[in-house]
């Protein structure tokens, strides 16, 4: 779950149309996540 608060909503805008594609988007997810547990992060699931 991811989420936030601001009260500039012109900035949550912005992050919300850069988010949405990846977040709908099954494969580019999965890649990500893989991606990411391939440079050493560490998912706390």
């Amino acid at each position: 779950m991811f989420c936030a608060y601001s009260e500039d909503q012109t900035a949550l805008q912005k992050l919300a149309a850069l988010m949405t594609p990846l977040t709908t988007d099954a494969d580019r997810m999965r890649k990500l996540i893989t991606s990411a547990k391939a440079s050493g992060f560490e998912f706390d699931d």
